[in-house]
Parts: C-alpha cells; structure tokens; sequence
C-alpha cells in the first residue's frame, strides 16, 4: 500500500479522533476511505482485536509515542 503525505496525515487524524483525542474533523472526513485499514485492527471503537494482537487504541498506553508524532513508516 502505497499513501500520499496527506493520506498519512489524515490517517493519523483518525487515529487521535479513535483513541479519544480531538482529531481534525476535515481529516477524519477524508480518511474513511482508508479507515477500514486500521478498523481491521483496532475494531470499530478502537479498543483493538485482540485475535490478532491490534492494540487498543483508546487507553494510555502506547507501543511508541502518543500521536501527534508518528511516523509515516508507522502507518
């Protein structure tokens, strides 16, 4: 999978909005399309599936940094 600059933004938006934060609401519009990728993980509501190790995505507890700073090597 291939994701433009503004994809990856708008997917890291998402994420904040998932997990409780207050992502830009333009972003999480633009990231639908997209959002089934991380859905397949974290679930719906982003409490992540545990089958198949997504991590929850609305606790405090983060595997690298609590966004805004990922990376586009993360996504």
């Amino acid at each position: 999978l291939e994701f433009t600059e503004q994809e990856i933004s708008d997917l890291v938006e998402f994420v904040i909005d998932m997990s409780g934060g207050s992502g830009n609401t333009d972003a999480v519009a633009r990231a639908a399309p997209n959002s089934q990728l991380c859905i397949e993980c974290h679930g719906e509501e982003g409490y992540g599936y545990k089958k198949y190790g997504g991590p929850d995505l609305t606790d405090n507890v983060w595997l690298y940094r609590r966004p805004p700073i990922f990376s586009s090597t993360w996504i």
